[in-house]
């Protein structure tokens, strides 16, 4: 019976727990399920606030397009991005911009922890251009309207870093007409009086039509990419060019190229000493035989041909001795005749003697300073002799005629943030050309062109292609990636300071026309 009731309460003991795990369990589960509902529910929240800001938009456009455009102004600008956060930032909160928004936004408190955040292209452009159209004095703004004054559309949204040529933008305005009575000469030169000079204003122009907007009227984007190779990397180009020295990620390029650098002067060290060696043994050859002729009857014959010289020597110095002698009563009668003109001789030849080794010392120095062999050089751009970081370049060009073409981009874009991840982007994009060439002295450029861009997709394809140059990447991993959609291995994304939006594309037409207006400013 006492083994049987043991039995019966182990059994109790052990249901209770597998009951409370079972418990457990379900109450974690039940946990799980509704943290995924709250965040279904957050997710579809979302996406309902987008569509509704989509149709939003939709209506403030059909409202803008409705409304008239008072001043429809198209920039061309080049700009240095070394000191700005890009072209576009967190929204601007200068007082100009405040000003002119009062109605249509909510004035928010400046800070300065901020200010830094605010310096992008596009604001600080805007700044000047509403300081001009004279939305500065508060008491000539209209309180009459609610919705924004005024549009400045970019072309392009470049990252921090990222230069250009020839950008354009748009400025739009619906409440007043265009500055400076419509000089666009005079728009031209009072903006430039007040940006700073890493921001210059190459032409303004009217828009060609009421309906044309910079942003969708393009055809396509042309980008420039510069790659330094050289060890070290030159301090001129480092707001430039991607300077791989510098890059820490190939570091391990450095150690393998100064273990090259050791072995070859190893190896000329060696050959150095070697024929040094050679140099030496044949001089004590030439020494040693020298000491043997000793042994030979050639030198005692020439010994006794030199006794028999000195013999005639002296005897002819002994019957000189006799006719100076005779010839010295003679002689000292002219002699105090003779000593001026004579001293004054000498000391003329001196002077001559002297000029003349002043003007060889003169002429050698003269030639030495002259020397305009490297000015040549530099005129020629004679390549310079320095250590590089090794890149197969015709890899590098092999593998770039894979991206020409209509592609899918997917593995070949940045990840978006915020609200942009939930946001449908069509990857697909068409490049026209694209190809590498040596622009200085193993500095190297390379140029694309394509109707449309993603988000990072011209550094990482330039990071991919250096991969491939240097050894890290094989084409066929870009193959997998451009057909299949395979990710890469090493998503690497080049710096930006060696990007630069070159030209952008647009109808002939249009293209004529801002073609005139550089030519004429």
């Amino acid at each position: 019976m006492s083994f049987f009731i043991k039995f019966t309460i182990y059994t109790k003991r052990i249901y209770k727990k597998t009951k409370k795990q079972i418990v457990k369990n379900r109450h974690l589960k039940l946990d799980r399920i509704n943290f995924l509902r709250s965040k279904l529910d957050k997710i579809r929240v979302i996406k309902k606030n987008m569509v509704n800001n989509s149709e939003l938009n939709e209506l403030k456009e059909k409202v803008i397009i409705n409304r008239e455009k008072l001043t429809n102004l198209i920039l061309i600008i080049d700009y240095d991005g070394t000191y700005y956060n890009g072209w576009t930032g967190l929204e601007n909160s200068s007082e100009v911009y405040l000003n002119a928004t009062k109605n249509y936004k909510n004035k928010k408190i400046h800070n300065e922890k901020n200010e830094n955040k605010y310096t992008t292209v596009q604001n600080t452009i805007l700044n000047c251009i509403l300081k001009i159209h004279g939305y500065g004095n508060m008491e000539n703004l209209d309180s009459s309207q609610n919705l924004k004054p005024f549009d400045f559309i970019g072309v392009s949204r470049t990252d921090k870093g990222v230069h250009a040529k020839e950008y354009v933008c748009q400025y739009i305005s619906y409440e007043r007409k265009p500055p400076c009575n419509g000089n666009l000469n005079q728009i031209k030169r009072s903006l430039n009086s007040l940006l700073n000079k890493d921001i210059k204003i190459l032409g303004v122009l009217n828009s060609p039509f009421d309906n044309f907007n910079v942003r969708y009227h393009n055809i396509g984007k042309i980008y420039t990419y510069n790659v330094d190779i050289r060890i070290p990397s030159q301090p001129f180009e480092r707001n430039y060019a991607w300077q791989l020295y510098d890059d820490p990620r190939f570091s391990f390029l450095l150690k393998k190229e100064k273990k090259k650098i050791e072995d070859t002067s190893l190896n000329d060290y060696t050959k150095k000493i070697n024929y040094d060696n050679k140099e030496n043994n044949l001089c004590f050859k030439k020494y040693h035989e020298e000491n043997l002729n000793f042994l030979f009857d050639e030198k005692f014959n020439d010994s006794n041909e030199d006794e028999e010289i000195i013999n005639s020597i002296e005897k002819s110095n002994y019957d000189s001795i006799k006719n100076i002698k005779e010839n010295e009563e003679i002689e000292g009668s002219l002699d105090s005749l003779s000593e001026g003109t004579y001293n004054n001789n000498i000391i003329n030849e001196n002077n001559i003697v002297k000029e003349s080794n002043k003007d060889n010392i003169m002429g050698n120095s003269l030639k030495n300073s002259y020397d305009i062999t490297h000015s040549i050089s530099i005129i020629n751009n004679k390549k310079e002799i320095r250590p590089v970081i090794s890149c197969n370049l015709e890899k590098i060009k092999e593998c770039s005629k894979l991206f020409i073409g209509y592609h899918n981009f997917e593995c070949f874009r940045g990840t978006l943030k915020g609200t942009e991840k939930l946001r449908k982007i069509n990857t697909f994009c068409n490049i026209h050309f694209l190809d590498v060439y040596e622009l200085k002295n193993n500095l190297y450029q390379f140029v694309i062109q394509g109707d449309r861009f993603l988000y990072h997709m011209i550094r990482i394809i330039i990071g991919t292609l250096i991969q491939i140059g240097v050894g890290l990447l094989k084409i066929e991993d870009v193959k997998d990636a451009l057909y299949l959609s395979k990710p890469l291995k090493v998503k690497l994304c080049a710096p930006s300071q060696g990007l630069c939006l070159k030209k952008i594309l647009f109808n002939p037409s249009i293209h004529n026309l801002i073609n005139s207006v550089l030519q004429n400013n």
